[in-house]
Order: C-alpha cells, then structure tokens, then sequence
C-alpha cells in the first residue's frame, strides 16, 4: 500500500508528501482506529485503514469498533483501502468517510465482565 500511495501523491502533484508518510499502525501497533497517516495535500491529512481478503469484491472482512468510531469522527479525511483477490490478482476499491452509512455492519464479537465479582 505505500507504493501505491507514493504513485497517488506523485499523480496528485504531491511527491514531496510522500517523505511525510507515516504507517502508523507498523510503528505503534492497532487501535489508533486507521493503519496509514498519509496527505491529500500539504496539511491535508488522509488516514488510511487497510482490509486485505483473498475472496472477491463483495466478500466480507472484519472491522473494528475503533475503526468505525475513527471514520466516523475523522469523515471525508478517512479512506479504507479494501484489497480483495490478494493471492490471485490483487485489486483495491476505496471507501471514504463514515463507514457505516456505506457498509452493511453485523456485530460478531462481545466485550465481556462480570456482572458481580463474587465476594
């Protein structure tokens, strides 16, 4: 993905951003809510979050509470980057802004606590 979005900052007129590019989730692990701190412009930030499956264009993939909460506070500055057919022919399709006005969205998981330690 960062060749990617270094020939998107060159296309964009923007090579020298590509120096500013942080990922993010590499350096500090997840739960910043996206994976790539990448620009649209010079102060324009771009945050990245990248889902990779290897089935094709409608096949399901996970998503984070955090990663939901962050497109939706961060909006048109959030771009998931969806790679489907990763071991056949990779493709990409991006999503932009709030991900669940865009995405079907299924709760699998709980977080779960006790109701009462017992004493």
């Amino acid at each position: 993905m960062i060749g990617f979005e270094q020939r998107r900052l060159v296309d964009a007129g923007h090579p020298e951003l590509f120096q500013k590019l942080d990922w993010v989730s590499d350096r500090l692990g997840d739960g910043t809510g996206y994976d790539i701190l990448s620009h649209d412009g010079p102060g324009v930030h771009r945050f990245i979050e990248v889902k990779t499956t290897n089935g094709g264009y409608a096949s399901s993939f996970i998503i984070s509470r955090n990663e939901l909460d962050f497109a939706k506070e961060a909006e048109d500055a959030f771009h998931l980057y969806r790679v489907f057919q990763f071991r056949e022919e990779p493709r990409l399709y991006i999503l932009k802004g709030r991900l669940a006005e865009q995405l079907h969205l299924e709760p699998i998981d709980y977080r779960a606590s006790f109701r009462r330690l017992a004493g």
